[in-house]
């Protein structure tokens, strides 16, 4: 008895199973490379100044380190660098002079003030909050990215500069926040720099702040 031969019916399914199978693995893989290369992607940042610069209406304190935090307002991922902020001044007893700087468009300051992180800055306790409009101090300090810290000591020398998170939008204890820590409490720090992960900082270049990218929130 002869039985009909249904493999080379069945091959065209087969193939057309294995092409969707392998244009679904692709899919998977490549969404997963984006999500983890924006996680942790970092931006050029220029050579920050090695000593306290000079013409900036900021003040260095001479008892305590200075601390400069730049945050984007609108920033999402941010919060995580806030969160990090919040636990630093708890771990170093308030004993650092901490100001936040936050980049608005000269024509957006008022509703981008209002935002989640300017309110969660303002209510820190010990922490100045100053706008930074158009980017301009940014732009003095050679910061780029929302979450670049910059810690000077006493006498304006540059201890360190970077990011106190291990990626974007994550929290947990990272080598930057924990060699600031250090160095706050006069030990040597492990590291004086790291990388920064945030969005981009408003500059100056930029008249309205659109060339900012900023993750999830659109800006206004």
């Amino acid at each position: 008895m002869k039985y009909p031969n249904t493999q080379s019916k069945n091959e065209p399914n087969r193939n057309a199973y294995r092409l969707l199978s392998a244009i679904w693995a692709i899919g998977v893989v490549s969404g997963f490379s984006l999500i983890v290369s924006q996680n942790f992607a970092t931006s050029k940042e220029s050579s920050p100044p090695i000593a306290w610069p000079a013409g900036i209406n900021l003040e260095l304190d001479t008892n305590h380190p200075t601390l400069i935090v730049f945050i984007h307002p609108k920033c999402p991922c941010s919060s995580a660098t806030l969160g990090e902020l919040e636990r630093l001044l708890a771990e170093v007893n308030q004993q650092v002079k901490c100001t936040v700087l936050m980049g608005c468009p000269s024509e957006h300051v008022d509703p981008w003030m209002r935002s989640k992180n300017a309110a969660r800055c303002k209510s820190m306790e010990g922490v100045q909050v100053v706008v930074d409009v158009a980017g301009r101090m940014a732009a003095k300090f050679g910061a780029a990215t929302s979450g670049h810290c910059f810690l000077y000591s006493v006498t304006g020398s540059l201890m360190f500069h970077g990011g106190i998170t291990t990626e974007r939008g994550h929290e947990g204890e990272s080598c930057g926040r924990v060699s600031m820590r250090d160095l706050i409490a006069g030990l040597p720090g492990t590291i004086d720099h790291s990388p920064v992960f945030g969005c981009e900082l408003v500059l100056m270049s930029e008249k309205s702040g659109s060339g900012a990218h900023c993750c999830q929130e659109t800006l206004e």
